[in-house]
């Protein structure tokens, strides 16, 4: 099917700006059990198990006002069963690099998936991270999944990076894409279960979406910055009969635009 390629501009004043150089911080708007596509192949290697199409996402996000002293910018690119990624971020004299590889292998039912970050700062040697996923979808309305992050627990300079989990859930109660409920629930090792997100998606029309997140994770800052995220994926449809018709042909693509500062994002597409 010929590719559509659509313009989306998101107007939003969200908290994005993470709490260390580690963490993407355009992770924020995704999650583990719905998100699907390149920038999804490190939130949760699972994803790749679905074998989607060859697309990339290109992000940038500048912290507080423009300047080459404080930025995020990364890429991700997804071929069938096979992720990369590649994150640069500067905060002042701080630079940190990220590359990640993932893969991940299942059925439309149940994919798994494994994932290598390699990570530095400054002139720090890289240190190697370790992380692992599952999605289950036994309804064609339902998603779970759940995520390890930092199986290997490494630690460096004042970043902690312990192991870390979450558990996703989502559910489309129409049984098609018109709505999306999804929620993650973050854990830590010897720490009560108190940080969350939840987000929803509700297509108005074809083109028109409308989305909102309520974000406790107590993973990114208080910041405001500007993304501009450019984007070549399948669409994250994942009920069976759409999956089975459409997923492996139809490949779109997506320019995003917007500033954060709350938790409510308009898309308008053609």
């Amino acid at each position: 099917m010929k590719a559509k390629f659509i313009v989306v501009l998101i107007l939003t004043t969200a908290i994005t700006v993470a709490q260390n150089l580690y963490l993407p911080n355009l992770e924020r708007y995704l999650f583990t059990a719905t998100s699907e596509g390149s920038e999804a192949l490190r939130l949760n290697p699972a994803s790749l198990g679905f074998k989607h199409l060859t697309n990339f996402s290109l992000y940038l996000s500048p912290s507080g006002e423009l300047s080459l002293k404080n930025y995020d910018a990364g890429f991700y690119l997804q071929t069938m069963r096979f992720g990369f990624a590649l994150k640069r971020t500067k905060i002042q004299e701080k630079t940190s690099l990220l590359i990640s590889t993932s893969t991940g292998f299942g059925t439309e039912e149940l994919a798994l998936g494994l994932g290598f970050d390699y990570f530095k700062i400054n002139d720090e040697r890289f240190k190697t991270a370790i992380n692992a996923g599952i999605i289950s979808r036994p309804f064609n309305f339902i998603s779970l999944s759940l995520t390890a992050y930092n199986l290997t627990g490494k630690h460096f300079q004042s970043t902690p990076l312990e192991k870390s989990y979450i558990a996703g859930f989502g559910i489309r109660p129409l049984g098609n894409d018109i709505l999306t409920l999804s929620s993650d629930i973050f854990i830590k090792e010897k720490q009560k279960i108190k940080n969350f997100k939840i987000g929803a998606e509700f297509k108005l029309i074809n083109g028109f979406n409308l989305f909102a997140i309520l974000d406790n994770s107590k993973i990114f800052s208080d910041k405001k910055n500007f993304h501009f995220r450019i984007f070549n994926k399948p669409p994250k449809h994942w009920d069976k009969n759409f999956h089975k018709s459409r997923q492996l042909k139809h490949k779109s693509n997506r320019i995003c635009l917007f500033h954060s500062g709350s938790d409510a994002n308009i898309c308008i597409s053609n």
